[in-house]
């Protein structure tokens, strides 16, 4: 008997855990749906088990739609609840004082999981979000930004990024990039979230400081929501003080191109005066259409380095050495709005060599790193920083005779007077002494240099 019970007490445990098993994986695959769909059918006569309609063929005078979306109110026919949200246009012309932020191509549109519109373009403007047909450019929707509350990105690991509209009425739509761009498309559209540019009215400052009233938790959660409708106000505001800052940023590089335009088509020599000067700087500072990350994808660093050989050809032609903090000043100054990174500059640069371009990046001893032309004669350069040093010696002055008179030179005189940077100005000098043309002096007012007389001694 011992036996017995010793075995139906192990088969009971075993039952148990097998039972506790099944359990947790019912438990797991219904999680597991409710992630995925989650509940369909939200109003459709609940409390029956299972909805089922029959309908007669012949009542179907001239065509039957059935909804598939489990929202008509008109179920189980089809009262085109889905394209409330969605509308019917003609084609893409833009509204009375619309204007477009972004563009994108090959985007699906997805509601409640099922893919409703595939491979389209998409338009973002001020006031819409318009996706065409591609195929046969027929079908024309649009969304108004009205509608949607606030946007999220989702990526997954084998699957391309989507882009989630949050709407005002708790539905959602899912933009799906295939390509490349779904941060860049989420950063214009919340900026037009923000400055709301489809809104006419704008509330009065009466009735924004209207006095809440309310009497204990009421009364907190009230002066919470106020509090955080001022903060939004105020985000608000800041966003729309720089979207008008980038805008004004905008039109000056536009006018900059059209006069630098109008000057490169005027025949004639250039005079000497500080006007036309001026202006011919200004030829020099612009880059016609820059090169960005969505237009580049995954060549951008390369194509960066390109276009920097390019715009550096001229200026290290005259300077012959530019620091990499100079060349991040100028070329960002060039390329008016699309600004790149320090990270973005120094990998471009990195890239000189495999391309073969006629510059290349120098890193000097002391760490300092800098642009130059490929082909630079570093003694040329040295000889014309011995011939500076005598320069500032006095006229007819025998160095032998009277070495208590010669003068030194420093790294602050070179760049003040050359136009350098002091870092790039104390290279000059170091490579100078490479070349036995100088000697240091260390004291305790600086280094200095003074013009090597050991060898004719």
């Amino acid at each position: 008997m011992a036996d017995i019970s010793l075995l139906s007490s192990q088969g009971i445990t075993a039952l148990g855990i097998t039972a506790a098993s099944a359990g947790a994986l019912v438990y797991l695959l219904m999680r597991a749906m409710n992630r995925q769909g989650g509940i369909i059918n939200k109003s459709v006569a609940k409390d029956k088990s299972k909805v089922v309609h029959s309908v007669n063929v012949d009542d179907i005078t001239d065509k039957g739609v059935f909804c598939r979306c489990w929202k008509s109110k008109q179920f189980p026919y089809c009262d085109d609840f889905r394209m409330s949200t969605w509308k019917q246009e003609a084609s893409l012309a833009l509204l009375s004082n619309e204007e477009v932020l972004r563009e994108s191509r090959n985007i699906d549109v997805v509601e409640d999981g099922t893919v409703n519109f595939t491979k389209g373009y998409v338009m973002l403007t001020s006031h819409r979000l318009l996706w065409r047909d591609e195929t046969s450019r027929t079908i024309v929707i649009s969304l108004n930004l009205s509608q949607v509350s606030r946007t999220e990105v989702k990526t997954f690991v084998k699957e391309s990024s989507r882009l989630v509209l949050h709407l005002n009425s708790d539905d959602v739509v899912e933009l799906v990039f295939n390509e490349y761009g779904t941060r860049d498309f989420q950063r214009y559209f919340d900026e037009a979230l923000v400055r709301r540019k489809w809104e006419a009215f704008v509330p009065s400052e009466k009735s924004q400081k209207t006095r809440i009233r309310g009497v204990g938790i009421s009364q907190i959660e009230n002066k919470i929501k106020h509090q955080l409708r001022a903060t939004d106000s105020s985000m608000q505001q800041a966003f729309s003080d720089v979207t008008k800052l980038m805008e004004m940023a905008k039109d000056m590089v536009n006018i900059s191109r059209s006069l630098a335009t109008k000057i490169k088509d005027k025949q004639g020599a250039i005079s000497d005066d500080e006007t036309v000067q001026f202006k011919s700087v200004l030829l020099s500072m612009g880059i016609q259409n820059p090169v960005t990350k969505e237009t580049a994808g995954d060549a951008y660093h390369f194509k960066l380095a390109t276009e920097l050989a390019k715009f550096l050809d001229a200026p290290l032609k005259k300077e012959g050495v530019m620091s990499l903090a100079d060349v991040y000043c100028r070329v960002n100054r060039a390329r008016g709005v699309e600004l790149i990174s320090p990270d973005d500059l120094l990998m471009a640069c990195k890239n000189f060599d495999s391309l073969k371009l006629p510059i290349k990046l120098r890193t000097f001893s002391s760490g300092v790193r800098a642009v130059q032309l490929r082909d630079l004669d570093e003694k040329s350069q040295a000889e014309s920083t011995l011939a500076w040093i005598k320069r500032l010696q006095p006229q007819n002055i025998a160095y032998k005779a009277n070495l208590s008179k010669l003068v030194a030179g420093t790294a602050a005189a070179l760049a003040s007077d050359l136009g350098i940077s002091v870092i790039l100005a104390k290279e000059r000098l170091l490579l100078a002494e490479s070349f036995s043309f100088l000697c240091r002096d260390e004291t305790v007012e600086g280094l200095c240099f003074h013009i090597n007389l050991f060898p004719k001694m």
